[in-house]
């Protein structure tokens, strides 16, 4: 969700943008990302030419992929236009309900860094509750959120990812191979 909200505000971080890209939000494959470094092949991290590139590329037409990169430069620039009118608490709810993110980090094969969903949707929900935290101090908008959030990171007390408590009244089942 970071780097579709990093993607919104500025698509000419090819980092970002290419994370957002792989994700399950819009699954371009490597192969995909492999073509579209092909029209431009001095592709750099910071250049934009990827961007350049799924432009030139949906507008060329014709194949699969011209179709899904006209698909996401429209879904992009459609959050980028709605994020600079908009808090970005409000916007973040604009992203959980159109691109349907709940139901996409509940999905069993979702990340395989991470198993547990519901942990995922309890991450979603601190992401946006910090959001309307700041929002609530004045509206600032995108950009001001993620420079916000970097600082936070940078702070040892800042940011914390949700965890689930393991309570000793809980009854935990185990598979055989989990128990050894």
């Amino acid at each position: 969700c970071l780097c579709l909200l990093h993607a919104i505000d500025n698509p000419l971080r090819n980092i970002y943008l290419a994370g957002t890209m792989r994700s399950e939000l819009f699954d371009f494959s490597d192969e995909d990302l492999a073509t579209l470094q092909k029209l431009s092949p001095e592709l750099t991290e910071t250049d934009g030419s990827l961007w350049q590139n799924i432009k030139e590329k949906a507008e060329k037409g014709g194949d699969a992929l011209s179709a899904k990169c006209a698909d996401f430069r429209d879904k992009l620039l459609s959050y980028k236009k709605a994020s600079v009118g908009i808090p970005s608490d409000q916007l973040l709810l604009k992203l959980y309900r159109e691109l349907k993110i709940r139901n996409i980090v509940s999905e069993k094969n979702f990340n395989r860094y991470t198993e547990n969903a519901p942990l995922r949707r309890e991450n979603l929900n601190l992401l946006y509750h910090c959001a309307r935290r700041f929002e609530n101090q004045s509206f600032r908008g995108l950009s001001a959120f993620l420079d916000y959030l970097a600082e936070r990171e940078s702070d040892p007390k800042g940011l914390h990812s949700a965890t689930i408590a393991d309570e000793g009244g809980a009854v935990k089942i185990m598979s055989i191979h989990a128990s050894k």
